[in-house]
């Protein structure tokens, strides 16, 4: 079994998780992780709509993939979670804010706005002695009163495609194992229950939005 999150092969995102992890920025104090994408408009009649097929809203959808991100590159444990929701008269959540603390002891922002008039995807990890800036896929390393520099990043070697076929030939193990989709239905779950959100008993008249 290998889950289908295509940013694990990205050099952008290879990049970001190699630099946390040798110390280029210091030690990590916060992330901001944000999505911006037409979900909304393009949601309506869809199974994505339906949470008896879907589970959730854009959160459980391409939310699920900036989760993974941002517990993919940094390592860390959420422990606590406080979030905004907003439904936009669908029937499953829309936009999502909420502010993470870790065990670790950094704090992240997680945006994902739903109801959006373009795809636009932002990281920002800070740490003591420097950040990380991810835009659209442009990655700018700052480190304070310095130039800002844009990095060399690594040869994509594979995709998730292409690994997959290549963990079933024996090649070599599988490299995105369901530990990490079960690391973002874990955070994921813990946001809807902060919020007191239920997929399930979300209203269908379009016209009234379930408090979140």
């Amino acid at each position: 079994m290998q889950v289908s999150y295509q940013r694990h092969f990205q050099p952008e995102f290879l990049y970001i998780r190699s630099a946390i992890a040798s110390g280029e920025i210091g030690k990590l104090t916060s992330v901001t992780a944000s999505l911006y994408q037409q979900w909304r408009q393009g949601s309506p009649g869809s199974w994505r709509a339906n949470p008896a097929m879907s589970g959730g809203g854009f959160l459980m959808d391409s939310g699920s993939h900036i989760i993974d991100v941002l517990l993919w590159t940094t390592g860390l444990t959420p422990v606590e979670v406080k979030p905004q929701l907003h439904m936009h008269g669908s029937t499953v959540e829309i936009d999502t804010f909420t502010s993470i603390r870790f065990a670790e002891g950094q704090v992240a922002g997680l945006n994902l706005v739903g109801y959006s008039p373009c795809w636009h995807e932002t990281f920002v990890f800070c740490g003591e002695e420097g950040g990380i800036f991810y835009d659209n896929g442009a990655i700018t390393l700052r480190r304070l009163k310095q130039e800002p520099i844009v990095p060399e990043l690594p040869k994509q070697e594979t995709n998730q495609d292409k690994s997959f076929i290549d963990a079933i030939f024996g090649r070599h193990e599988v490299l995105v194992p369901g530990e990490f989709a079960l690391k973002v239905v874990k955070l994921s779950e813990m946001i809807y229950q902060a919020a007191g959100y239920d997929p399930n008993a979300a209203v269908t008249d379009a016209g009234e939005e379930q408090p979140a």
